[in-house]
C-alpha cells in the first residue's frame, strides 16, 4: 500500500482554559457540534471580537501551513455579508509580535457547516518556529454583523494542511487519514466485492 505523506499537529477547541477573549468580551462554550475529539469553541456575541490561545512550546516540525475548520450559524442576519476570520501570531522571544497571517472573507462559507481556513506562514515566522521557544500564541480574530449574535464554531486547530484522503488507485482499498493526520490504505474485508470486480 502505498502511503502519501500529510503533516499535523491538533490543537483542541475541547477546554476553556485553552483559549480566552482578547480586548472583546465574547461570550464563550464549548459545543458538541464538532468535527474532531469531543468538543469545538463556540464565540457568541455579534461584531467584532478575538480570541487568544494559551501559552504554546515549540513543535517539530515547524509548518508551512496551519489552519482550522469554522461553522458560521444558520440563518445569517445579512446574506450580503457573514463577516471575516483573520488568524494573528506571536512569539515574542523571536521579535514576532501579533503578526497578522491572512483574512478570510465569510461569504464562501455555507451556513451551517464547518468549512476550512487555512493560512500560509512566511519564512520568517517559520524560521522563529525553528527555534526552542515557550511563549508561542494564536490570535483569531471574527468580524461579523452585530446582530450575528449566534456562536461560531471553531475546531481541529492545526500545523500543517489538513489530511485529505488520497485514492492509492486501488480499488480494493479504504482510503482514509488516521489519528496522526497520515494517510491509510487498508483492504477491504475478505470476500468485499471491489470496483474492478475482484473480490
Amino acid at each position: 500500500m502505498a502511503l502519501a505523506g500529510c503533516t499535523g499537529v491538533f490543537i483542541g477547541f475541547e477546554s476553556l482554559s485553552d483559549w480566552s477573549p482578547y480586548g472583546s468580551s465574547p461570550t464563550l462554550s464549548l459545543s458538541t457540534t464538532h468535527v474532531e475529539g469531543l468538543r469545538s469553541l463556540s464565540v457568541a456575541g455579534g461584531g467584532w471580537s478575538s480570541v487568544i490561545s494559551g501559552v504554546l512550546v515549540k513543535q517539530d516540525p515547524a509548518p508551512t501551513t496551519v489552519g482550522f475548520d469554522l461553522r458560521i450559524p444558520s440563518p445569517q442576519p445579512n446574506p450580503n455579508w457573514f463577516g471575516t476570520v483573520q488568524l494573528f501570531v506571536s512569539i515574542p522571544s523571536q521579535g514576532i509580535n501579533n503578526l497578522p497571517l491572512g483574512i478570510h472573507d465569510l461569504i464562501t462559507w455555507t451556513p451551517g457547516q464547518f468549512k476550512r481556513a487555512e493560512f500560509n506562514l512566511p519564512a520568517n515566522v517559520q524560521t522563529a518556529l525553528n527555534t526552542n521557544f515557550n511563549d508561542l500564541r494564536w490570535r483569531i480574530e471574527l468580524n461579523r454583523p452585530n446582530n450575528a449574535t449566534a456562536g461560531y464554531l471553531f475546531d481541529r486547530f492545526t500545523y500543517g494542511p489538513l489530511c485529505t484522503p488520497q485514492s492509492d488507485g486501488n480499488p480494493c482499498t479504504t482510503d482514509t487519514c488516521n489519528a496522526q493526520v497520515q494517510q491509510e490504505h487498508t483492504p477491504v474485508p475478505a470476500g468485499t466485492s471491489c470496483s474492478d470486480s475482484n473480490t
